[in-house]
Formats: structure tokens, sequence, C-alpha cells
């Protein structure tokens, strides 16, 4: 028996050793493929995979908000003097629960419950972090973070959604 667990290793070695040298002959002679256009028409269409799974995904919970912005006004000496709120209406998003906790120091002084709700948007969505969501319900959420979800490379071509978390209060 101990003979037979003996050969079993002494295959197992051979072939993670020829595997090496073999890949390393392939990495001395640049036969690894470079980024081509074939290989960016393959990650296109991965790319077109995963924004349609994450359609498929906010359309089985979607919530319609308007989004409210409050965007800063600046004299000419760069100070903010005032706020510019703008909406956008018919924003699509999905709300998920995440936890449900107290939370001091984002309500100073106030006992009020707070909702964390996971934030999942279409990969062209306008939404930053402060924004508000207001959905048909007439909840409202405060935007606490918010990031492209990227295959690849961080570029704004190689993102597929936006994924992040919402705070929801509760009285």
């Amino acid at each position: 028996m101990s003979q037979v667990v003996s050969f079993i290793k002494k295959i197992l070695f051979f072939l993670l050793l020829w595997g090496c040298v073999f890949q390393t002959i392939l990495l001395f002679k640049n036969e690894i493929p470079k980024e081509g256009e074939h290989m960016k028409a393959d990650i296109k269409k991965q790319i077109d995979v995963l924004r349609e799974d994450t359609t498929y995904i906010i359309n089985l919970n979607p919530s319609v908000c308007t989004l409210i912005r409050d965007v800063p006004l600046k004299n000419e000496k760069g100070e903010i003097v005032s706020y510019d709120r703008i909406r956008i209406e018919n924003v699509i998003v999905r709300f998920s629960l995440s936890t449900y906790w107290q939370d001091d120091n984002t309500l100073v002084g106030s006992d009020e419950n707070i909702r964390r709700f996971f934030l999942t948007a279409k990969h062209d969505a306008d939404i930053k972090k402060g924004d508000v969501l207001k959905d048909e319900k007439d909840c409202y959420f405060k935007v606490k973070e918010v990031a492209d979800m990227t295959f690849l490379k961080r570029d704004k071509e190689y993102c597929y959604k936006k994924s992040g978390w919402v705070l929801w209060l509760v009285t």
C-alpha cells in the first residue's frame, strides 16, 4: 500500500514540475496572449452579462425613487453661499435589508432607530455619497457609501453596477 502511495506522489510531483517548466517556457517565448481586439470584445461581452445580471437582480425587487441632491453654490472666493436642490425622477434601485442597530454617531442626541440597507443600482445611475433617495412609499434613504463595481480595471468603461449602503430613519 505504501508503495502505491509513493508511486502516486511521484507522478503528482512530476506533473507539477512539468507544468511549472512548461509555463516558464511559455513565458520566455512570449506566447501569453496580449490584450488585443478579440480580448476586448470578450471582456465587453462579460461586462454586458454582468450588467444584465444586475438589471435582473434589481428587477426582482425594484424601488422607483426620486434622487435629491443639494449642490453647493460658491462665490468668487470659493466659499459656499447656498445650495441648489436638484431632483432626478425615476431612479430605479434595489434596497436589501442589511442589519438593524442604533448608532449615536449618526443621530447625535437622538434615540431613533436606524435601519441599514444595501444599495444596488445600474452602472450608469447618477448616485453619489450624500444623496437622498425617496421611494414610492415616501421613505427617505441617505446614501452613506456608493462605489462603482468594475470588472478587471477600475475604469467607467468596465463598470457593471453601483453598490453601496444607505440609512433609513424609522421614527
